[in-house]
């Protein structure tokens, strides 16, 4: 379920969507909350936000994991 939620939210992302992209990594990062490919999907979302501190240490936890 992680994975699928991870390529949609990717989807969405590529689509410009952020909302919606936000949305269903939210549900990976639940499901998954050592999902690299998620981690890093919820740090881009933020960064589209301008919340680039958050985004940092998504991108840091993805590296950790």
């Amino acid at each position: 379920m992680s994975r699928v939620a991870s390529n949609i939210s990717f989807l969405y992302f590529l689509e410009r969507n952020y909302n919606d992209a936000e949305k269903y990594v939210d549900i990976a990062i639940n499901h998954d909350r050592y999902n690299a490919r998620a981690l890093v999907n919820k740090g881009n979302c933020l960064f589209m936000k301008n919340d680039f501190r958050r985004a940092k240490e998504h991108y840091l936890e993805a590296i950790g994991v």
